[in-house]
């Protein structure tokens, strides 16, 4: 355990961020992602976003609450270099936000990013709400694949972590509380971070060690 906690707290660096990021693909229109966090086993990244509508109901059960609003939601991409474990921790600025994010398998790139107006914010009626956007699989069919999500209908603030492989993944992240709220409606701390499984760490903390014996 300790060797574990030297690991996790003395090799950690800061994620890679392209800001802004940009890939059009064939029809010359890039997603709206807002930037592109790259990270390695131990990285780490905090920012700020105002965000809009995860949830486009307003936390009515009677009405649809599979379906995010997507032009005020946020949305980022996020590249896994080594296997990790993804944590995300969101908290409102005012205590007003109820924090919802979901994550997809993939990069979108050959989209209509115009229809982005709705998507699946927990990975029920995929074919449904976002095939208007997503055409990036053959023949222009979606093939983003749902991952993960997560939602804090009673409060104000939100941690959840996912084991992923290397890969790209895309990340939106909005408002549960008011779908009415436009993109600047609502602030959002963000964090990023990846951790090692308990095994790398210590494989990690024993390199350190070593390292620093070889030093002596």
């Amino acid at each position: 355990i300790l060797l574990a906690s030297l690991a996790a707290s003395s090799l950690t660096w800061a994620a890679t961020i392209t800001n802004p990021y940009e890939n059009p693909g064939t029809d010359g229109v890039a997603f709206p992602y807002q930037a592109k966090a790259s990270f390695e086993v131990i990285d780490s990244w905090n920012s700020t976003a105002s965000v809009g509508g995860w949830s486009y109901v307003d936390l009515d059960p009677a009405k649809n609450q599979n379906r995010g609003w997507g032009h005020t939601s946020r949305w980022y991409l996020i590249e896994i270099n080594d296997p990790t474990t993804f944590q995300l921790e969101l908290s409102s600025t005012d205590g007003s936000t109820r924090p919802g994010f979901v994550l997809y398998l993939g990069e979108s790139i050959e989209d209509v990013p115009g229809a982005a107006h709705t998507y699946s914010n927990n990975g029920n009626q995929m074919a449904t709400l976002n095939a208007g956007w997503d055409k990036n699989g053959a023949g222009g069919t979606p093939s983003l694949s749902y991952v993960a999500h997560g939602f804090n209908r009673d409060g104000s603030s939100l941690v959840s972590s996912v084991n992923l492989a290397p890969g790209l993944y895309s990340l939106a992240i909005g408002n549960g509380a008011d779908s009415r709220s436009n993109p600047g409606g609502r602030a959002l701390s963000i964090t990023m971070s990846t951790i090692p499984e308990p095994s790398s760490a210590l494989l990690g903390a024993l390199g350190a060690l070593a390292l620093l014996r070889r030093r002596r």
